[in-house]
């Protein structure tokens, strides 16, 4: 009863369809945005956001200023940020222009002003104010459409304008990998991976309520589990060379081959019409790499498990 419960609610998951934008435009900047974000230095990025923060809170419990040269310190970590930033747009502008980009990048001279408009509380300790940065915010991008309609969803750009850059202690892991998952994911989009997967949720239906199956799915379960090998081998190639990956890593890649080995015995247990080899197949659950643990939450590798 329980597997029967779990496959009926595999099922009702609906297939997040591919992002609706121009694939070589999106795989280019989503390139450029991991470039960026790996070449920002984290160490100012995060002082400049933990100081700001702290004044903040300061103001909400109606501290007085801080001290000149703390205020002096702080602006300078802004004008640096926000320095890098203006780099930022100025190196997206370089894309093939589209108001879908005008307006992201509108967005992130956003940040621009929130960061410069701080400066000027900093210089002027005498009328003391920090607002929140919510009350400085002018922008009216809607984020979540805008990031779909440039392919950049759960992508390095989604996190261009706000990302402190690569940790220190997984930097290099975090900037090879990500690499990875660009091209991984691009590779994928641009496939029939979402038809793929519609045979495979079909199939698991059938197989729930013993109804007949659809030849076309023995395909489709093959072409997903060489996508998943494939994958995996990628990965694995990143592996033999980075001797600072973090503990879960081995694990990742395991999940995705046993991903293309689960892909792999349904089609053979399909095309086997062994209606118990069948049950036990689309029995097994499909794990997704915690790609959240791994420090790898600003990359495309969270674009990539929305395909698994």
């Amino acid at each position: 009863m329980k597997t029967r419960a779990f496959l009926l609610s595999a099922i009702l998951l609906a297939i997040p369809p591919v992002q609706a934008s121009d694939h070589e435009f999106a795989a280019e900047a989503n390139a450029l945005c991991r470039a960026i974000i790996d070449g920002r230095d984290y160490a100012t990025f995060k002082a400049a956001r933990d100081e700001s923060l702290n004044l903040t809170l300061a103001q909400l419990r109606g501290d007085t200023p801080p001290p000149t040269e703390d205020a002096q310190a702080l602006s300078q970590l802004l004008q640096a940020v926000n320095a890098d930033l203006i780099s930022a747009i100025e190196r997206l502008q370089g894309l093939p222009s589209s108001p879908e980009l005008d307006a992201f990048l509108a967005y992130g001279q956003s940040r621009i002003d929130i960061n410069a408009a701080r400066v000027g509380f900093l210089a002027d300790l005498a009328g003391w104010q920090w607002p929140p940065a919510d009350s400085l915010d002018t922008s009216q991008y809607d984020y979540i459409a805008g990031m779909a309609d440039l392919g950049f969803t759960d992508r390095d750009c989604t996190y261009v304008f706000g990302s402190l850059g690569n940790s220190p202690e997984l930097s290099d892991f975090i900037s090879t990998v990500a690499a990875v998952c660009n091209v991984t994911y691009d590779r994928l989009v641009a496939t029939n991976i979402d038809q793929w997967r519609e045979h495979n949720l079909n199939a698991m239906a059938a197989a729930l309520q013993d109804k007949p199956q659809d030849p076309a799915a023995i395909p489709a379960l093959r072409n997903l589990a060489n996508a998943w090998k494939e994958a995996a081998q990628a990965f694995r190639q990143v592996d033999s060379n980075n001797k600072e990956k973090p503990q879960l890593w081995d694990e990742a890649i395991a999940i995705m081959y046993e991903r293309a080995a689960i892909f792999e015995e349904r089609a053979n247990a399909l095309e086997s019409r062994d209606e118990d080899a069948v049950r036990e197949a689309f029995a097994h659950r499909i794990a997704t790499p915690d790609f959240k643990q791994l420090g790898l939450h600003e990359t495309s590798c969270m674009a990539l498990v929305s395909l698994m």
